[in-house]
């Protein structure tokens, strides 16, 4: 049988995945322009490509060398 893979993620696992709060991701995606889905209940959804652009964002905020412009020139 296939492995299934994930499609979507939600902020909550995001979060989880980069051990940062919610609000900073949405910092983040505000500063990048980044535009994600919504579902019914209006959670956003991230695809794999936008949460590999929010882990390299979290690795350059933790090392500190970086301003939030910064950093979405070096990443976009």
């Amino acid at each position: 049988m296939e492995e299934i893979k994930k499609i979507y993620w939600t902020i909550g696992e995001v979060a989880n995945i980069i051990e940062e709060p919610q609000s900073r991701i949405r910092f983040w995606c505000a500063a990048m322009e980044m535009e994600t889905k919504r579902n019914a209940n209006l959670k956003r959804l991230f695809t794999q490509l936008q949460v590999l652009t929010i882990i390299k964002f979290s690795e350059l905020s933790k090392t500190g060398e970086y301003t939030v412009k910064g950093m979405v020139k070096r990443v976009m």
